[in-house]
C-alpha cells in the first residue's frame, strides 16, 4: 500500500489533469482503507491509520473537485462510526477549505451531478461545524468574484445553493436574522451587477441607497433571495435572446436547475411557516417601491414572461411564489393566463388571444389551477372571483377534474350569487359545448349548483344541452335537471314562481316542443307540467291544447263524447300529425290510416304538418293489404295460406293506402324538386369570380351554391328531406321486387331524378364543409341511387343529354366520398402512375365540357378502384355496408352513354399513343379500340376486366367486342408474318393473351344469360333452368298443401315472411349454393341450353317425360303446369321472347365458330389455325 500511495503522489506530482489521472487512482486506495481493510492488530492498526492520514492529505490537496469531495463523503461516514473526535476534526477542516473555495467560485461545481456531492457533503459533516452561523452568512452574502459569464453565474449560485439548504435544514430563523443583524452584511446582488462584471468593471457596489441600519435583517433575507432569483433569471433571459435552443450549453442547462432549485428553496421558506418574518418581509417588499439597484417585482415578472415559453416550469414556480405572496395583480395574471382581449375589461392589460405554442400552453393552464387555489384561499375578495369565472369559464370547465380547480367550484356553489354568475357566464361564454367531453364535463360542474340558482340552472339545461345528439350527455342533462325540478316542487309556491316565472316555463315546454323531446325526456316534460300547475292552478298543459284529440284535454267529459266517424278521425290525424316520428309508432300510423277512404288518408297525408317519415310504413302496410285482397283459398278447409293469384291480363288493384301514400310521395318530391335552383350545376369547392367591365363579379356557379346552402343548413327541411328519402328508397325496393311489372309515373320521373341528386348534394356540401355525415343516411342515399339508377324508367332520364350535368355530380360526390374516406388531403384515389395515366386521354377543350371530362376522368379511376374495392383479400377502409351499394353505383354510372366509353377503354392505351378524336354531343364517345391494341397483354387484361364489371349496352356493343377478342384467338395473317420468327419470350406471352382471350369470350357469352337485361351484370342475375322437373305428387292435394308449407319456410329463411310472400326457391337443383349469384355448375339444364340457342324441337320437348315425372302434362316450354303458377326467380322464356330479350344476338353461330375452332385446336392432326377472314 505505501507503495500505491507514493505511485499516486508521482501522478499528483506530474502535473496531469486530476481528473483524469490521479483522482482515479485515488478512488481503489480510499475504498481499501476506509471500507475494505479491517484492523486486526494494534501495529496493523497503528499503519492504517497512517496510510489513512496520507491518503486524506493527499485528497484535501485536491479537495476542489466535486470527485474528490465524494470520496471525502466515505471518509467522514467512516471516520463518524470509528471516532467522533477525529469525524469532528475532519469536519471542522473540510468546511473551512470548502466554504471559501465555493465563495471564491473556486470549486469545480459544473453540473447537477457536483451540487449533489456538496449537498451531501454538509448533511455529512458534523453539525457543530455551522456554529455559529456567522461564517454562513458571510460566505452567502459575500460579493461574487466572477459574472462576466454562464460559467460564472453556475459557480457563484451552486455557494447560494449550499449555504442556503444548511440554513434552512440546521438553523432557526431568529438565529439567523440575530446573527445578520449584529454582523452588519450589506447585499451585494444588483440589478446591474451582471453588466458591471462583464464590462470588466469594479465588482457589484457595496454601498446602497438603504443602509443596512435603516432595513431589518428580515428585509435584507428576502431582499438576498428575490436579488439572487432575479440575477439568475436574467441571465437564463439574456442566453435565451442571443441562443437559440440547440446552441445552449451545458452551463445555461445547468442554471436552469439550478434556478428551479432556488424558487423551491424560497417556496419552502415561504410556505412551510419556518420563516414567518422573511415571509412577510417579501411581501413587504414586493407592495412598496423598489429601491434602486434592485430589481421590481415587474422586472422580475417581465423577465420571467421571457422565459416562459422555453421553461415553462420555471414560470409556474414564479407563479406559487407570487400566489404564496399574495401578489394579486390582475394586469400580470391576465398575462399569464392569456385572458381574451374580447372578455377582459382590466386597463392597461397585454393579453394574448390565442396560443400555439405547447409550453406557453402549459404555462396558462398551470397559472389557472394556482389563480383557482389563490381564490379560494381568499374568498372575501369577490374582485377576483368575478373576474376569474367571467374571463376564464371555459378553462375552468376544462380543468374542473383538477383538485385545485373542482375546490374553487365547491366555493363558487356555497355562494348564491356567484353560483348564479357561473350559470350566466356558462350560459353566454361557454364554447364548444357540441363536443361530448366538454358538455359531460360543464353538466357536472352545474350539478352542485346553489339551490337559489335552480330556476337558471334549469333554463340553461334545456335551452343548451337537452337538444344534444349525443345521449349520453342527454342523459345526464335530464338527470339533473329532473333533480332540480324535484327539488323546486319540494319548496313553496312562492319559491317557485320566483326561481321560474311562468312564462319561462311556458317556453321551455314550447322549446321541448318544437325540438321533438317531449317523449325522449317523458318525466322531465312531466315535472314541467306539474311545476307550471304548481305555478298556475288550473292551467292546461300547452303540449295538450295544440293537440287535436279530444281525449288529450283531461277537463273534458268522457261521458259526453260521441265515438264516431270525426272521433276515430281525430285519433287518427293526432297520431300521424305530430312533428315528433316517436310520438306514435310508425307502423300504428299506417294501420290506423288503411282503416279510411281513400279521400281521407289522402286529406290527412297532404296537409303541411303529416308526419313524413310513415310514408314507407304504408307503402309496406298497403302492399300487404293489396296481396292480402288478391288471395284465395286453395281449399276451403285444409288451406294453411291462401294463394297469390295473378293474372296476365289485368293489372292488380292497389290498396288505397299505398295509392295515396304514393301520391303523397311523389307529390312531396315535386315540390322538393320545384325549390332547387334551375339550371343545374356542379358545385364547387371554392368561390369563383369571372371579370365583368373590370369588375370581379360572383359566378353562376357561386350563386348556385349560396342558393342551395340556404335550403341545406335548414335543420327542418334536411330532416324532411331524409324522410323523403327513405320513403322513396322504400317504393322503388318495393315496386322492383313485385311479382308483376309495374313502372315508375313518367310524370314524376324527372323529379324523381332531381330529387335523387339533391340527396348527393347535400353530402357532397357537407364534405366541402369538412362534416361527416351519419353512416345510417350514407347508406340510404347510395341504396336510393343505386335503386334509381338500376329502374329502367329513371335510367332513361339520366340518359337525356339536358341532365348531364346530374351525372357530373353524382361522379363527383362519389369520387370525392371514397377520396376523403381512404386518402389524405393531396394523395391519389389510385396509383399515381395510372392517375396521370388517365389524364393523357384525349380531351375537348371547348368551354362547357370541363365538368363532363373530369367526370370521365373519374369514373375511370373509379372503375380501375373497382379492383380493391370487390377484392375480398385488399385492406379496404370502405365499411361493409356500403361496399356492395358503391360497387353497383359505380358500375350504373359507367353503363350511362356519357361515360361508358371512358369507362370500358383501359387507360394503357393513353399511353401507348392511340389518339382517336372524341364523338358524341358532349365528345365523351370514343371509337372501338383496333386489333394492335388489344393484342398487348396488359391492355387485353384490363380490357376484359372492364367488360366483365360494366357487361355491354346493346348488340353493337357486344359484336364489336367479340371482334376483339377473336382477332387476338385468330389474327389476320399478314405476309410478311411468315419470315418473323418469335422468341420464347414472345411465344410465352401471345399464348397468355389467347388464354384471356378464352376467358373473355366464356364471360361475353355467359353475360348473354343474365335476366331480365342481358350483358347488365349490377341489374340481372345469371339464369338459373332447374334440371328438375315437377312430381306428380304436388299435382294433389297434399302436395300443394305441401307446396304451401314450404313457401312459408322458404320466406322465413330468407327473412320475407312479412312480406314478399311471392318469392319461391324450392326448384332449384339440389347441388347448387342457395342465393348464388355466380355461374356455376347445374346454372341451366340442356333442354334450356337449346332453348337459348334456339335448337329446341319443341315437340319432341313437350313429349319429353322424365321417370319421375309420368303422367304429368308438360307445357311448350317443357314446364308442367303448376311451374307456371309459381312465382319463382327466373323467369323462364319461350325461344321467341329469349332471343327478343338478347336483341336479336345470334348466340348458336357464336356457340358454333367456338366449338370449330376448339375442336381444330384439341384434334390430334390439325391443320393450321382458321383465320379471322375465314369466319367473318
Amino acid at each position: 500500500m505505501p507503495k500505491v500511495i507514493q505511485l499516486c503522489d508521482g501522478i499528483m506530482a506530474s502535473g496531469l489533469n486530476p481528473v483524469t489521472h490521479a483522482i482515479p487512482a485515488l478512488e481503489p486506495v480510499v475504498f481499501d482503507l476506509f471500507m475494505s481493510r479491517i484492523s486486526l492488530k494494534a501495529e496493523i492498526s497503528k499503519d492504517i491509520d497512517t496510510q489513512r492520514e496520507v491518503v486524506v492529505s493527499m485528497l484535501l490537496r485536491l479537495i476542489q473537485y466535486y470527485q474528490v469531495i465524494d470520496m471525502l463523503i466515505v471518509v467522514l461516514n467512516q471516520y463518524k462510526k470509528e471516532s467522533e473526535e477525529k469525524w469532528k476534526r475532519l469536519s471542522r477542516q473540510v468546511v473551512d477549505m470548502v466554504l471559501p473555495l465555493l465563495a471564491r467560485q473556486q470549486m469545480a461545481i459544473d453540473s447537477q451531478q457536483g451540487l449533489d456531492v456538496i449537498h451531501r457533503l454538509f448533511e455529512v459533516v458534523a453539525p457543530s461545524v455551522f456554529r455559529p452561523v456567522d461564517l454562513l452568512l458571510k460566505k452567502l452574502f459575500a460579493p461574487p468574484q466572477d459574472l462576466s459569464s454562464t460559467h460564472g453565474v453556475s459557480r457563484w449560485l451552486s455557494a447560494v445553493l449550499a449555504i442556503l439548504r444548511v440554513l434552512m435544514s440546521q438553523s432557526k430563523e431568529e438565529m439567523i436574522l440575530s446573527r445578520l443583524q449584529e454582523i452588519n452584511l450589506p447585499i451585494n446582488i444588483h440589478s446591474d451587477s451582471i453588466e458591471h462584471h462583464r464590462a470588466n468593471k469594479t465588482r457589484s457596489r457595496v454601498t446602497n441607497d438603504v443602509t443596512n441600519e435603516q432595513q431589518p435583517p428580515e428585509e435584507i433575507y428576502a431582499r438576498f433571495l428575490l436579488q439572487s432569483i432575479g440575477l439568475t433569471s436574467e441571465e437564463i433571459a439574456d442566453n435565451l435572446k442571443h441562443c437559440h435552443g440547440t446552441d445552449l450549453n451545458e452551463n445555461h442547462q445547468f442554471v436552469c436547475q439550478q434556478e428551479s432549485h432556488l424558487l423551491l428553496y424560497s417556496m419552502h421558506m415561504f410556505q412551510s411557516g419556518l420563516f414567518r418574518k422573511v415571509t412577510n418581509a417579501a411581501m413587504k417588499i414586493i407592495r412598496q417601491e423598489t429601491p434602486a439597484k434592485f430589481y421590481s417585482i415587474h422586472q422580475l415578472n417581465n423577465t420571467f414572461h421571457k422565459i416562459g415559453h422555453a421553461y415553462p416550469t420555471l414560470m409556474l414556480q414564479w407563479c406559487n411564489i407570487l400566489i404564496l405572496l399574495n401578489f394579486e395583480d390582475q394586469i400580470w395574471w391576465s398575462r399569464v393566463l392569456q385572458t381574451p382581449v374580447k372578455y377582459d375589461a382590466t386597463p392597461g392589460g397585454q393579453h394574448m388571444t390565442a396560443t400555439h405554442c405547447c409550453n406557453l400552453e402549459v404555462v396558462r393552464r398551470g397559472g389557472l389551477i394556482l389563480f383557482c387555489d389563490y381564490v379560494v384561499e381568499n374568498l372575501t375578495d369577490a374582485e377576483h372571483l368575478t373576474w376569474l369565472i367571467v374571463n376564464h369559464v371555459n378553462d375552468i370547465i376544462e380543468l374542473c377534474h383538477e383538485p385545485p380547480v373542482q375546490d374553487f367550484i365547491s366555493a363558487i356553489h356555497r355562494n348564491s350569487a356567484a353560483s348564479g354568475l357561473l350559470v350566466q357566464a356558462i350560459h353566454s361564454r361557454c364554447q364548444n359545448l357540441s363536443k361530448p367531453i366538454i358538455a359531460k364535463r360543464t353538466l357536472e360542474c352545474l350539478r352542485p349548483v346553489h339551490v337559489c340558482q335552480s330556476g337558471s340552472l334549469l333554463t340553461l339545461l334545456i335551452d343548451q344541452f337537452l337538444a344534444t345528439h349525443h345521449l349520453a350527455v342527454a342523459r345526464l342533462c335530464d338527470s339533473i335537471a329532473c333533480r332540480r325540478l324535484e327539488m323546486l316542487l319540494a319548496e313553496n309556491t312562492q319559491e317557485c314562481e320566483s326561481q321560474l316565472p311562468l312564462e319561462d316555463i311556458e317556453k321551455l315546454l314550447e322549446f321541448i316542443r318544437l325540438n321533438n323531446l317531449d317523449k325522449r325526456h317523458q318525466r322531465l316534460t312531466s315535472l314541467l307540467v306539474k311545476l307550471r300547475t304548481v305555478v298556475c292552478q288550473g292551467s292546461k298543459d300547452s303540449l295538450e291544447l295544440e293537440s287535436p284529440n279530444p281525449l288529450a284535454n283531461p277537463a273534458i267529459n268522457l261521458r259526453e263524447i260521441v265515438v264516431d266517424k270525426n272521433l276515430f278521425l281525430a285519433l287518427t290525424q293526432d297520431m300521424c300529425l305530430t312533428p315528433n316520428p316517436n310520438s306514435s309508432e310508425p307502423k300504428e300510423c299506417a294501420i290506423f290510416l288503411q282503416l279510411l277512404d281513400h279521400t281521407n288518408i289522402l286529406n290527412i297525408m297532404m296537409t303541411k304538418e303529416f308526419n313524413t317519415s310513415v310514408l314507407s310504413q304504408c307503402i309496406a302496410y298497403g302492399l300487404d293489404k293489396t296481396f292480402d285482397a288478391m288471395k284465395e283459398p286453395a281449399h276451403p278447409r285444409y288451406s294453411l295460406t291462401p294463394e297469390i293469384k295473378l293474372d296476365s291480363k289485368t293489372e292488380p288493384q292497389f290498396d288505397p293506402l299505398f295509392q295515396a301514400a304514393q301520391h303523397t310521395l311523389l307529390y312531396h318530391i315535386d315540390v322538393v324538386s320545384s325549390m332547387l335552383p334551375s339550371p343545374h350545376l356542379v358545385l364547387t369547392p371554392k368561390i369563383l369570380t369571372v371579370q365583368e367591365g373590370g369588375k370581379a363579379r360572383k359566378s353562376k356557379e357561386t350563386f348556385y351554391r349560396e342558393q342551395i346552402e340556404d335550403m341545406f343548413t335548414d335543420k327542418d327541411w334536411v330532416q324532411d328531406t331524409n324522410n323523403l328519402v327513405q320513403a322513396l328508397l322504400f317504393y322503388l325496393t318495393s315496386l322492383h321486387d313485385l311479382p308483376w311489372k309495374v313502372e315508375v309515373p313518367k310524370t314524376s320521373a324527372q323529379s324523381i331524378c332531381r330529387f335523387t341528386v339533391m340527396t348527393i348534394e347535400v353530402f357532397h356540401w357537407m364534405f366541402l364543409k369538412e362534416t361527416l355525415p351519419g353512416s345510417e343516411n350514407l347508406q340510404t342515399t347510395f341504396d336510393l341511387l343505386t335503386a334509381v339508377l338500376n329502374n329502367p324508367t329513371l335510367n332513361s332520364v339520366f340518359i337525356a343529354e339536358e341532365n348531364a350535368s346530374w351525372t357530373c355530380s353524382i361522379v363527383e360526390m362519389t369520387y370525392q366520398f371514397l377520396h376523403g374516406m381512404l386518402k389524405l388531403p393531396g394523395e391519389s384515389l389510385i396509383d399515381s402512375n395510372m392517375k396521370e395515366t388517365i389524364k393523357g386521354s384525349p380531351k375537348h377543350t371547348a368551354s362547357g365540357f370541363q365538368d363532363l371530362l373530369k367526370a370521365c376522368d373519374h369514373t375511370a379511376e373509379l372503375v380501375f378502384f373497382l379492383k380493391s374495392l370487390t377484392n375480398p383479400d385488399t385492406d379496404c377502409s370502405i365499411p361493409n355496408f356500403l361496399k356492395k351499394s358503391l360497387t353497383t353505383v359505380i358500375i350504373s354510372l359507367s353503363r350511362l352513354p356519357l361515360l361508358n366509353s371512358y369507362a370500358r377503354t383501359p387507360p394503357l392505351v393513353w399511353k401507348m399513343g392511340w389518339n382517336p378524336t372524341p364523338e358524341g354531343a358532349f365528345h365523351t364517345q370514343l371509337p372501338p379500340l383496333t386489333s394492335d391494341f388489344i393484342q398487348e397483354k396488359d391492355v387485353l387484361k384490363d380490357f376484359i376486366y372492364r367488360f366483365n364489371k360494366i357487361g355491354w349496352k346493346n348488340r353493337l356493343q357486344f359484336e364489336e367486342t367479340w371482334m376483339n377478342l377473336l382477332s387476338v384467338l385468330c389474327p389476320i395473317a399478314q405476309p410478311e408474318d411468315a419470315e418473323i420468327t418469335l422468341s420464347p419470350e414472345e411465344e410465352i406471352d401471345k399464348n397468355q393473351c389467347i388464354v384471356l382471350a378464352v376467358k373473355g369470350i366464356t364471360s361475353l357469352l355467359i353475360q348473354s344469360s343474365l335476366t331480365p337485361t342481358s350483358g347488365d351484370p349490377c341489374n340481372s342475375v345469371y339464369e338459373h333452368m332447374p334440371r328438375n322437373k315437377p312430381l306428380v305428387f304436388l299435382q294433389s292435394k297434399c302436395g300443394q298443401k305441401l307446396t304451401r308449407v314450404r313457401q312459408l319456410v322458404d320466406s322465413a329463411v330468407h327473412g320475407n315472411l312479412t312480406r314478399n310472400h311471392w318469392t319461391v326457391s324450392c326448384d332449384n337443383n339440389i347441388d347448387r349454393v342457395p342465393e348464388s349469384k355466380e355461374y356455376t355448375l347445374g346454372q341451366i339444364s340442356i333442354e334450356a341450353i337449346w332453348s337459348l340457342t334456339g335448337m329446341l324441337d319443341l315437340e319432341r320437348s313437350g313429349s319429353m317425360k322424365s321417370n319421375d315425372s309420368q303422367g304429368v302434362e308438360v307445357t311448350q316450354n317443357g314446364l308442367a303446369p303448376i311451374q307456371q303458377h309459381q312465382q319463382v326467380p327466373m323467369i323462364i322464356l319461350d325461344t321467341r321472347q329469349r332471343s327478343a330479350s338478347l336483341s336479336g344476338l345470334d348466340i348458336h353461330s357464336c356457340l358454333q365458330f367456338l366449338l370449330d375452332l376448339y375442336g381444330q385446336w384439341l384434334s390430334s392432326n390439325i391443320s393450321p389455325p382458321h383465320t379471322f377472314d375465314a369466319y367473318q
